[in-house]
């Protein structure tokens, strides 16, 4: 007959497994913006308002000996100007850029198969102890 202990801990492996599968299919879900692409550092020159009222901010980055200012949709906060930031370009056209989020790709899967590790982890010790305890 199944202890209450024993569910538990089986239902918390179950969660354990289903976050980091669901990490995984976010890590392999992520599109890259461009075919070919390089991250350089660019520097922020100003900021304007968008349509939403918040602050977004104007770039300035260099590549090669031509420099570029990419008019960013994303809202960073307002750091002082002069900031550096990561941007992401398409090599095969230097004008195409976007501010660089690495969180995305590496971050939030990292994360959710971290918690998942955990909780995994917790389900094992559970139905270890309970096991133990029955022999």
């Amino acid at each position: 007959m199944f202890k209450t202990k024993d569910i538990i801990s089986k239902i918390t492996i179950l969660i354990g497994i289903i976050a980091i599968t669901y990490s995984i299919s976010v890590y392999s879900s992520y599109e890259e913006i461009f075919d070919s692409s390089e991250v350089i550092e660019g520097k922020v020159i100003d900021y304007h308002k968008n349509e939403l009222g918040l602050n977004v901010p104007i770039i300035a980055y260099i590549v090669g000996k031509d420099t570029f200012e990419l008019d960013s949709k994303t809202v960073i906060g307002t750091y002082p100007k002069e900031n550096r930031v990561h941007i992401e370009y398409n090599i095969n056209n230097p004008k195409e850029a976007v501010l660089y989020e690495s969180y995305k790709k590496y971050g939030i899967p990292i994360s959710i198969a971290t918690i998942g590790i955990m909780i995994l982890l917790f389900g094992l010790i559970m139905l270890y102890f309970s096991w133990k305890k029955r022999v």
